[in-house]
């Protein structure tokens, strides 16, 4: 058997694993641990990642997706313990300001 050979420099080629059950592990531990979440805790995180509540409810049911950065930031919120903090609402609002 012949091989052919190519002119000019080599190609070079990396060698990376494929740990795509990794992800698939993420995906469903992500799936599992939104639909455990109280009302609470899921305006928790909707408000900690600047989305909507809808959004995050539809996590819940599979209707909308979201990047694999929101998914690791749920679950390491989730594995921190569920932090949480309670933000006081930004100044008064009177009828001049409008």
């Amino acid at each position: 058997m012949t091989q052919l050979v190519r002119a000019g420099r080599p190609v070079l080629v990396a060698q990376i694993k494929d740990n795509g059950m990794e992800i698939i592990e993420v995906y469903r531990k992500f799936h599992e641990l939104i639909r455990q979440l109280s009302y609470a805790e899921k305006v928790a995180v909707a408000n900690g990642l600047y989305l909507s509540l809808a959004t995050v409810q539809g996590w819940c049911y599979s209707r909308r997706g979201t990047s694999l950065d929101n998914r690791l930031k749920v679950l390491a919120w989730d594995k921190a313990g569920r932090p949480m903090t309670k933000r006081k609402q930004s100044g008064e609002i009177s009828l001049f300001d409008i």
